[in-house]
């Protein structure tokens, strides 16, 4: 069971990775092959950075009231659509709106998704998860940018940059939601301590022979 949760945890991780350092590396090229000048095409950049700031902490909110996985499932559709929209292009404040919605949607779900990824492994095996994790992340993080390199070698045009992001965005989303979910795993350590805090203080007389008494 466990080598099919980390087979889509990892791939998880990997796409939403890819979608941060392709749009990271990218964006203000992309922008400034679309029409926008050099300056909107650099501050697009430093918006799709900070907005994934308050995202995570406003995704981290969303989660603890609604749910984790279905709040990271509804953050990465926001923000694959939020991609794609970049590709219709429009005025510029809503361009900027679309941007931040995609950092939203990428960066912010990326912080949150880390925790929730703890979630599918007893305690002992948890740091060791998410280590993992984030060393498959780094993979996305070359193939990010590749990714990019490529569709611009072969001509593509710009709009076709955020569909192919958007696409990976959507990916990420469904190796969560089919991620199989333990029933429930009982750590050795989580027994130890449940018990423990469960059955309280114990005294000498509850274990000294039938017939005696503590003096």
């Amino acid at each position: 069971m466990f080598a099919m949760v980390e087979r889509n945890v990892w791939l998880a991780q990997i796409a939403v990775v890819m979608v941060i350092y392709g749009l990271g590396t990218w964006l203000p090229q992309i922008m400034h092959r679309l029409g926008y000048n050099l300056a909107s095409s650099l501050s697009f950049l430093a918006v799709f950075m900070l907005a994934s700031a308050f995202g995570g902490i406003l995704l981290g909110r969303l989660a603890d009231r609604f749910g984790t996985l279905r709040t990271l499932t509804t953050a990465y559709v926001f923000g694959a659509l939020a991609i794609c929209g970049l590709a219709f292009g429009g005025p510029l404040l809503v361009t900027y709106v679309l941007v931040a919605c995609a950092g939203f949607g990428s960066i912010g779900v990326a912080m949150v998704q880390l925790a929730y990824i703890t979630s599918f492994y007893p305690a002992r095996l948890r740091a060791g998860a998410t280590g993992w994790a984030v060393r498959m992340g780094r993979f996305g993080a070359m193939l990010g940018p590749l990714t990019g390199e490529y569709l611009a070698a072969q001509g593509i045009s710009a709009r076709s940059n955020f569909y192919v992001f958007g696409a990976i965005g959507i990916f990420a989303a469904m190796a969560l939601v089919l991620a199989p979910r333990r029933r429930h795993v009982v750590d050795a350590d989580d027994s130890f301590e449940s018990l423990s805090v469960h059955a309280g203080p114990t005294s000498d007389t509850e274990f000294s022979s039938p017939g005696t008494t503590s003096s």
